[in-house]
């Protein structure tokens, strides 16, 4: 089809006459063309619905871009592989798509990211919004919870993963930023929260988890303190590698303790004060790498006292830098015992038809210190003579059995020395609780004695127990 060039003539109402065959028209690039009056649409083009409506746009003959108009659609293209779109303000270039589908704000886009913007930066604390923001999504919403998000959406065939960045409100002035993650369906439960004050809280909207009694979370405020509440472990810590320190305590910017660990084993101090845990032992160590330490580190101080130990075993006095060294069981330097109390002293004959002193004992007490028992009482208002019957005449009574033979004597007592049958001490026979009383003549006291002499004694005996 031949093209026919039609002259036009532009007035207030501009009209173009169809030529018959004419399906172009063409205007002398050296003539401007200007379009005026009050008609609305000034131009307009218009084609069938057989394919686009194009207006293209060359430079030098070359069609750099076009303005279409397709079904439902509107487009503006930049034509070639090589060709641009440049978006210009105010005389200024201010945005740009390259012929990646990049896209750059205030600046020409790099080949590895979609988007990217360049403003201004300040202080970015200030301003409202900020002159450093890149951009700004707002709402309007009195409802606590409610608010305006971002969502990061990563689908692969069944495979779904978003993610809402949510601007809500709460019930004071400032709102809170909380991050959201699917859960299938249209649920998105709530991931982290920070609250308009700072806090940082994780699985929880509270800012005092570790009150729970019940429910979990976590959580660092605004003021320093890290806190937790949790089903299981509330804090795992581990260190990977070397012995040392776990966890490092400090006061005013001081250190003043650790946890830690060494031969897999905790620690907890400071300085050379440390203690290493083991299964079924609690030592001192020198550091938190659990290291030796023998002879450096008291149990409490003069006004720092313990009130009470309770011990199944005993405490061990072994001198591992010249004595005997320290093994489990090393029963000659342990303490395995101690233990006070009251006993009742009896004095009468053993043997058939035995019978009983009378008097009144006072004070009488035991202290037993290891294996070694020592017995106190003092008598007074000895009747020797109620004992009518048996044979030798014992003091009874003694707290725990011997171990071995042993005397003791009296030295507080009634009767001459030189008197034959004054009692002046005795002696224990092991396995025995009870104490064979001696003459002064060096005999056992019998109760067929006659001439025995005891009102009154103090007795002091200090025997092994087994």
């Amino acid at each position: 089809m031949a093209l026919t060039e039609i002259p036009i003539e532009l007035s207030s109402t501009p009209s173009i006459v169809d030529g018959g065959n004419a399906t172009a028209i063409t205007i002398d690039s050296s003539e401007k063309v200007t379009l005026s009056g009050d008609a609305n649409p000034v131009l307009e083009v218009s084609r069938g619905s057989e394919n686009t409506t194009n207006i293209n746009l060359k430079y030098n003959t070359t069609l750099t871009g076009q303005l279409s108009a397709a079904n439902e659609k509107f487009q503006i293209s930049a034509a070639g592989s090589g060709t641009e779109m440049e978006f210009y303000v105010n005389g200024g270039k201010r945005l740009e798509i390259d012929t990646s589908g990049n896209v750059g704000i205030g600046l020409t886009p790099g080949a590895a990211y979609k988007l990217q913007v360049a403003v201004a930066t300040n202080t970015v604390s200030t301003g409202s919004p900020a002159a450093s923001s890149i951009a700004n999504i707002s709402g309007g919403t009195t409802t606590v919870g409610d608010g305006v998000s971002l969502q990061l959406t990563n689908i692969s065939g069944a495979k779904e993963t978003a993610w809402r960045l949510s601007a809500v409100t709460a019930s004071g002035n400032n709102g809170d930023l909380v991050f959201s993650g699917y859960a299938g369906g249209s649920t998105y439960p709530e991931r982290l929260r920070i609250d308009s004050t700072g806090n940082l809280l994780v699985g929880t909207t509270s800012t005092i988890p570790f009150t729970f009694s019940s429910g979990t979370g976590a959580g660092i405020t605004s003021g320093g303190t890290v806190m937790a509440g949790a089903a299981a472990e509330a804090g795992l810590f581990n260190r990977v590698g070397s012995d040392g320190t776990i966890i490092q305590l400090y006061k005013a910017g001081g250190i003043v303790g650790s946890i830690g660990t060494g031969s897999s084993l905790l620690t907890i101090g400071t300085g050379t004060g440390n203690l290493v845990f083991a299964n079924a032992l609690v030592a001192p160590c020198s550091d938190s790498s659990a290291g030796s330490s023998n002879g450096v580190v008291d149990l409490g101080a003069g006004s720092r006292r313990f009130k009470d130990i309770y011990l199944s075993g005993g405490v061990n006095f072994s001198d591992a830098s010249g004595g005997v060294t320290y093994s489990a069981g090393n029963v000659a330097n342990t303490l395995d015992d101690y233990e006070e109390g009251t006993w009742t002293p009896v004095i009468k004959s053993i043997g058939t038809g035995g019978m009983n002193a009378t008097f009144t004992a006072t004070n009488a007490v035991y202290t037993r210190v290891g294996r070694m028992v020592h017995v106190a009482a003092y008598l007074s208002g000895i009747n020797l003579d109620t004992i009518t019957g048996g044979g030798y005449i014992i003091l009874d009574g003694l707290p725990f059995n011997a171990a071995a033979y042993g005397d003791f004597s009296i030295a507080y007592k009634t009767g001459a020395a030189g008197t034959a049958g004054n009692i002046i001490g005795g002696y224990i026979q092991t396995g025995a609780a009870y104490a064979y009383l001696m003459r002064s003549s060096g005999t056992e006291a019998v109760q067929t004695s006659t001439d025995l002499q005891m009102s009154k004694a103090m007795i002091n005996i200090t025997y092994p127990a087994p």
